[in-house]
């Protein structure tokens, strides 16, 4: 049960229990090395104080938790969860499925709940978890709801702010809204309701998300501190209205959105309301039902100086399938859009737009638009509408339906020292500016 480590001298070998009475572990005498059993006691009442360098594991399917899928397993993962010791451990959910009648609930720091792979597979009734406490770790499973995508991740939050959430290899499929701070999980994505849940530093790495019924597959408001790295967003959303891939909104800042591929979906891959200091960059964007990037403040009006969202190499392509609308759009403040590759198809009516409105009056300001490449927008490559500062310079612009750039109306512009900074081979220079 215990193998000297090469690391400070401790042990490594993960011990795994199994028990109804919290805190009290019972050990065989002969598996104890002589270092710790010089009492010749067989239990050991703090396994954590003797034994360094190594997880505590607690298997749920030893505390009968059922993995065929037959019989409800949640009230036996919750004794798992219960025998946790204040400094931690991990939860094992072996390979098999477990039906859930209704949420697990996470209430103890230190929780690691971890699956065996992608076999592993989490299917709730109405929700698969309740959010209350700080530093869980969810990973290496799949959480699956029915065919009518009804299920939530998220339910019933327990009263509180809680920060520190990992998710890591977790497949999600076929379920409402995964993550919201506040308010209740439906399909509909209802709106915002009183109470807590997450506050800052939420984690999803590696993870997958696919056949969601709601407006945002991974609908995160009100939060400090979001990463989302090397993710799969594919397949979602029902119609016109229900169908973004990502929402960051209600003043989510500190964000970061990075090397993730989102295709086929009915909306937004990605859809900032009034969401800042953000980052997405490195993601591959691809049929996507309306915008690639959205960026926009509420009523799409009085822009937010503190919005300073970065849009960075990023590659759109095939945007605009259900509505004519521009690769990225941004209505927003302060913001950089560079080094983007944005290709037609569909209906990519112009590759990137800053600003909304058209009536002269500037709604956005401060933007720098940099090294973008646009191929086959129908419209404008590059259009800046209604905008009180904007810098566009070193950007290509080639077989665009109309004029490669337009700026109209805007005010305090800068070209870059000409207009020949930009270049728009289908149009030529001289009508780069109409």
């Amino acid at each position: 049960m215990f193998g000297r480590s090469d690391a400070e001298g401790g042990w490594t070998r993960r011990m795994v229990l199994s028990g109804s009475v919290a805190g009290l572990i019972g050990v065989p005498l002969s598996s104890i090395p002589r270092e710790l059993s010089a009492a010749n006691s067989a239990v050991l009442l703090n396994s954590q104080k003797y034994v360094r360098n190594r997880d505590l594991v607690i298997d749920a399917v030893a505390e009968g938790a059922d993995n065929s899928g037959a019989t409800d397993a949640r009230l036996a993962i919750l004794a798992a969860i219960g025998l946790v010791p204040t400094a931690g451990a991990v939860v094992r959910l072996r390979k098999g499925s477990y039906k859930l009648s209704s949420r697990l609930i996470l209430n103890k720091p230190g929780i690691v709940l971890e699956g065996e792979g992608p076999a592993t597979i989490l299917l709730p009734d109405v929700a698969a978890f309740q959010v209350g406490a700080d530093n869980i770790t969810i990973r290496n499973m799949t959480v699956r709801g029915g065919v009518a995508g009804t299920q939530g991740a998220f339910q019933s939050l327990t009263s509180g702010a809680f920060k520190h959430w990992h998710f890591e290899n977790v497949i999600f499929e076929n379920l409402a809204v995964t993550l919201r701070r506040i308010g209740a999980i439906q399909s509909t994505g209802a709106a915002f309701t009183s109470g807590a849940g997450f506050d800052s530093h939420v984690t999803f790495e590696n993870c997958a998300f696919s056949g969601f019924k709601g407006d945002g597959m991974l609908n995160i408001g009100g939060v400090d501190h979001v990463t989302i790295n090397n993710s799969w967003f594919h397949d979602s959303g029902v119609d016109f209205n229900r169908g973004d891939m990502l929402k960051l909104s209600s003043g989510t800042q500190y964000w970061n959105v990075t090397h993730n591929r989102f295709e086929r979906g009915t909306r937004d891959a990605i859809d900032c309301y009034d969401g800042h200091r953000g980052l997405i960059e490195g993601n591959t964007i691809v049929d996507m039902g309306v915008h690639g990037v959205e960026m926009k403040v509420a009523s799409n009006s009085a822009p937010n100086p503190a919005d300073r969202n970065l849009v960075l190499g990023n590659h759109i392509v095939n945007i605009g399938i259900r509505s004519s609308c521009p690769g990225i759009q941004c209505a927003t403040s302060n913001a950089i859009i560079a080094n983007n590759l944005l290709e037609g198809g569909g209906g990519m009516e112009t590759g990137i737009r800053i600003g909304k409105v058209t009536d002269g009056s500037a709604n956005t300001h401060d933007n720098i638009v940099m090294g973008n490449r646009v191929i086959g927008a129908n419209g404008y490559g590059i259009a800046a509408l209604g905008c009180d500062g904007i810098v566009i310079q070193g950007n290509v612009v080639t077989g665009s339906g109309s004029s490669g750039f337009h700026v109209s109306p805007s005010k305090n512009t800068f070209i870059a020292g000409s207009a020949a900074m930009n270049v728009s081979r289908s149009n030529g220079v001289a009508d780069v500016w109409t």
